[in-house]
Formats: structure tokens, C-alpha cells, sequence
């Protein structure tokens, strides 16, 4: 998505470590970054390209890219699969099923996955055996960076660029975006202007907040959860000109993946320089956007992450043996 949006833009211009609260440091930053001191390998595959983490107590559920299996959940006391959902058109089968860990949840004994593909919501429930319930909901179907609870989805339409919603209590409200584009450059880009602009959410429900993190500039905007904005890390809102460093540098800062914990928001940010990735972070933030801490992540990172309460990160890291390609989860402490 983001060659094809600098692609785009360049067609259109032709040659055209811990850091303080609320600090926009851009894509020239070099973080004050804390270190990862050594962490343990929870578990192993050389069979499956490991996506995606997340756990609830000793159960670990990995997101995997396999021929028939999509999702896997492992005991770790005794490191067995406990549960598999498979690639498929059945009842309890996924399409492109993605996890959902964006809304802080009032009890930790379940995972929630959304499949917006074909309209479905999936929850596991590990407070005892582990257990599997489908929902169908059709108004998933063209939504992006969704979140939800039973009572509140927050969510991008596709086709509205300049707006999200959220939808409660059988009612939908709609918020603006911080960052715009100037009008001409909007015209210009037309239908591509929805992936420049794209943003991701997390949600806290008993802290009445949302956070919007862009993919392709440096911002972290705040909200209550009527769709008011409250404050951002940044004053400039117009991008148009930051846009050109896409094109003529590929250098930018992508924020990606936040992940909701009860003290805290997590969002990985990844630092572009000539379309190519030179660090990956991981940035912790309270409930109003506000920067608390930052830690750089393995150069081998890859794909998504989970943190708990009580400070554990859930890391893949990939690497090489014997000429295969291995996929590893560690768990690592967050000072």
C-alpha cells in the first residue's frame, strides 16, 4: 500500500531512548530508545510464518500463515495446540480473520477476532476449557482498523476518507481526522487520497477515549468517544507538503498495530528512509496520546505483538537455521 501511494503521488508531482509527552519528532527522528534486555522463547516454527500474537494467561493464540490453518491456540504450560481454526467457508472457519487487540476489555478471558471479508466476529473464551462462538455481523463487511465490544464499534468506511465512526447504543457518530490535505492535492489524488490518509484506532471505554494513529505521518490524535477531538502530537494539521518526503525520500514514520492495555496504549512505529525499514519501535502512551516511554525493537521483528497488565511483550522475531527460516514468539520485560 505505501509504494503504491508514492507511486501515486509521483506520477502527480512529477520531479517533485525515551522522549517527552506529546513530542512529534518526525520522520528524521532518532529516538532516545530504551533497550530489550534478553527475553525467553516461548515457542518455535519452522512450518507456519507466525503473523500475529496475543495471550491471555497461559494461553497463547498465534495468527499464522498455513495452507489450512489460520489461528492456533497453545496451552504453554504443556506448549499443545488446544484449538485451530482453519481457512474455509464453514460455520467456524475464517476468510481473512485478523485479532482485535484495540479495545480495552472489562474481563481478560477471551479473544476476539473479526473477519470483515464475509461479516463475521469470532470470540474464544479461555476462562476455563477454551471455547468457540461465530457472530455475524454484515456491517463489518467494509470496515477497516475496526474495534469493537458488545456495546461499541469504532471503526473507517470504506469510501469516507475524512471521517471515522462510532457506533453505540444504536446510534452512529462521526469523527474528523486531524491531519488533512490541501483541496487541490485531494482533487489530484482522488480515490488514493483514502490510503494516504489511513489511520488505526484503539479504544478504552471506562477512560471514554479513542486513539487515531496515522500509517504515514507523524500523528497521534485523541478523542472521547463521542468523536470530539481533544489534542494531538503535533499543531500542524495540513500534510501536503510532508507528503513530498514520501516521494522523494521514502522516509517516513508509519504507526501500526496499537495494542490496548488497561495503563496503557502501545502502537508499533516503524521508521522508513528510502522505502526501506531502518528501526522499528515500540511506543507506549497513556490514554490521552500522551508519549510515556519508548523501546526499539529487534531488527528481526516481524508482524504483530502482545503486551499484558503486568508488563510482558510478546515479541516474533524470525531467523535462519539449517537454510529454513524460523519463526519465533519471545517474551520479553518491559522496564
Amino acid at each position: 500500500m505505501k509504494v503504491e501511494v508514492a507511486l501515486c503521488l509521483l506520477l502527480l508531482w512529477g520531479s517533485v531512548g525515551c522522549t517527552g509527552p506529546m513530542g512529534s519528532k518526525g520522520a528524521e527522528a532518532d529516538y532516545d530508545a530504551c533497550e530489550l534486555a534478553a527475553g525467553d522463547t516461548i515457542y518455535s516454527s519452522a512450518e507456519a510464518f507466525i503473523q500475529n500474537v496475543d495471550v491471555r494467561g497461559n494461553r497463547l493464540l498465534l495468527q499464522v500463515v498455513n495452507e489450512r490453518t489460520a489461528f492456533v491456540l497453545l496451552d504453554r504450560d504443556n506448549r499443545g495446540a488446544e484449538l485451530e481454526i482453519s481457512h474455509g467457508e464453514g460455520p467456524d472457519d475464517v476468510v481473512s480473520a485478523k485479532i482485535m487487540s484495540t479495545c480495552v476489555a472489562a474481563e481478560d478471558t477471551c479473544f476476539n477476532l473479526y473477519d470483515n471479508a464475509v461479516g463475521k466476529l469470532i470470540k474464544i473464551e479461555v476462562g476455563g476449557k477454551a471455547r468457540l462462538y461465530t457472530m455475524l455481523n454484515h456491517n463489518i463487511v467494509d470496515v477497516r482498523s475496526l474495534c469493537y465490544n458488545d456495546t461499541l464499534m469504532v471503526g473507517h468506511r470504506m469510501m469516507s476518507p475524512m471521517q471515522f465512526f462510532i457506533a453505540a447504543n444504536a446510534q452512529i457518530r462521526h469523527g474528523e481526522y486531524f491531519l488533512t490535505l490541501s483541496q487541490d492535492l485531494k482533487r489530484k489524488l482522488g480515490a488514493k487520497y483514502e490510503y494516504l490518509m489511513s489511520n488505526c484506532f484503539a479504544i478504552n471505554p471506562a477512560q471514554n477515549r479513542l486513539l487515531s494513529f496515522s500509517y504515514f505521518f507523524d500523528c497521534v490524535a485523541a478523542y472521547s468517544l463521542d468523536g470530539k477531538w481533544i489534542k494531538a502530537n503535533r499543531t500542524e494539521r495540513d500534510v501536503s507538503r510532508e507528503s513530498e518526503r514520501i516521494v522523494n525520500e521514502g522516509a517516513y514514520l508509519s504507526y501500526t498495530l496499537p495494542y490496548a492495555t488497561l495503563e496503557a496504549c502501545y502502537v508499533k512505529v516503524i521508521k522508513y528512509e528510502q522505502e526501506s525499514i531502518s528501526a522499528q519501535y515500540l511506543h507506549k502512551l497513556n490514554w490521552d496520546g500522551e508519549l510515556m516511554r519508548v523501546y526499539r525493537l529487534p531488527s528481526t521483528a516481524q508482524g504483530g505483538y502482545a503486551v499484558t497488565n503486568d508488563g510482558a511483550l510478546y515479541c516474533i522475531v524470525s531467523d535462519m537455521k539449517g537454510g529454513n527460516e524460523m519463526y519465533h514468539v519471545i517474551r520479553y520485560r518491559l522496564e
